[in-house]
């Protein structure tokens, strides 16, 4: 009974994570992180930075659009748990911020950091090691 159980629940979540799954992969990807770039949103390729050590990576990169930062949050929200990414559903934000998303993989982790300036939803993505 367990078993059978266990079994549908996998089914059932797979159902619901693989159209977020293909969703990650049908988008253009951030350059420097592995991670999907929202329909509407265009990376400023001016803004980003990669940093390589010993110790791990160090990237910022940015993103803006006409998107609802709702939406963008919602978005990265479903996203990342398919490609691996553990959210911190504790973390606060700063303040000046709409939202805000914490997540660790493996050794890195990332911050998502979503404002508004001038009716432009500005997304800033920094990966760093733990």
């Amino acid at each position: 009974m367990l078993k059978s159980t266990n079994l549908y629940l996998f089914v059932i979540l797979s159902l619901l994570i693989a159209p977020v799954a293909v969703l990650a992969q049908e988008n253009d990807m951030l350059r420097d992180v592995a991670i999907p770039l929202m329909d509407g949103l265009t990376e400023n390729n001016e803004g980003s930075m990669l940093f390589d050590s010993p110790g791990g990576r160090i990237i910022y990169a940015e993103a803006s659009g006409q998107n609802a930062a709702k939406d963008v949050h919602i978005y990265y929200s479903m996203a990342l748990p398919s490609l691996e990414w553990s959210i911190d559903q504790s973390a606060s934000c700063d303040p000046n911020l709409v939202f805000c998303i914490k997540a660790t993989r493996g050794t890195e982790s990332l911050l998502l950091d979503i404002s508004v300036t001038d009716n432009k939803t500005i997304i800033s993505y920094s990966l760093v090691p733990k």
